[in-house]
This record gives C-alpha cells, sequence and structure tokens, in this order.
C-alpha cells in the first residue's frame, strides 16, 4: 500500500454538498482531499479476504446470541429481539455493514471497528466516492 499526496479537488465541498454529503468536515476535517491509496492486487485479495472471515465471525456471534437469548446483552430492546430472529430465519442477515480496518507496514490486517447501525457512509462510501471517481462532478 502506498500513501500519495495529491492537490484537493477544486471546490469539493461544494460538489459533495450537491450530493448530500453535508457532514465532510464535522469537528474538523473529516473527508480528507490530500492523500489516496494505493493498493496492489495482492493486498486487495488479502483485504477481501479478511473482510469475509470477519464478517463470518460477526454472524457467528449473532447467530450465537439470538439462539441463546443473549440480545439484552446488547442492550437491544426485549420488543425487537423477536423481529431480529425472524429476520435471521429469513436469512435477512444484513442489509448494511462496514468494517473500519487498519494494515501495518508488514501488511498484517487488524479490524478496528464493525459499524452496521450508522448508513451515513453509505453515502459517502458508495454515491460521493463514485460520483467524484467517475468525474460526474468534477
Amino acid at each position: 500500500m502506498v500513501r500519495k499526496y495529491v492537490a484537493e479537488r477544486l471546490n469539493w465541498q461544494e460538489k459533495v454538498e450537491a450530493l448530500g454529503f453535508h457532514f465532510h468536515s464535522i469537528g474538523g476535517k473529516y473527508w480528507d482531499e490530500n492523500a489516496c491509496y494505493v493498493f496492489s492486487m495482492q493486498e486487495i485479495e488479502k483485504i477481501e479476504a479478511a473482510t469475509q472471515e470477519l464478517f463470518g465471525m460477526c454472524m457467528d456471534v449473532v447467530e450465537r446470541a439470538i439462539e441463546d437469548k443473549r440480545l439484552a446483552e446488547w442492550h437491544i430492546p426485549y420488543h425487537l429481539h423477536r423481529w431480529i430472529a425472524q429476520t435471521w430465519e429469513w436469512d435477512d442477515v444484513t442489509v448494511y455493514g462496514r468494517f473500519d480496518l487498519g494494515m501495518d507496514l508488514a501488511g498484517n490486517i487488524k479490524l478496528l471497528e464493525f459499524n452496521a447501525d450508522t448508513p451515513t457512509s453509505l453515502l459517502e462510501a458508495s454515491v460521493v466516492q463514485w460520483k467524484l471517481v467517475a468525474g460526474c462532478v468534477c
């Protein structure tokens, strides 16, 4: 992986706000236009494999919590437990989830966070990046 420093795109704030991404700078610099990362195919495949393994592990934990009726320990309100179990039985395991991963200089991957309750990054990690990279709003 190589971190490359790049010039910010002209008027990027206005461009992302036009797409509905108004929280790009809340609490300081959240969206960083000064750098990008270049990955080798081997690194991408390693990240994909780790993501699949981690997701499987997370789903195993969810299945165990449902089977053992331990959802309350996750502070999930009781009135939702039956609905969660039903969607699990339907195999509707997820609508959205995002792993935040770290990678050291040796290429070792570490899970920092699995965030499956804030769909805001659906906007920033799909629509905004696609439009900016594809040149639709640049």
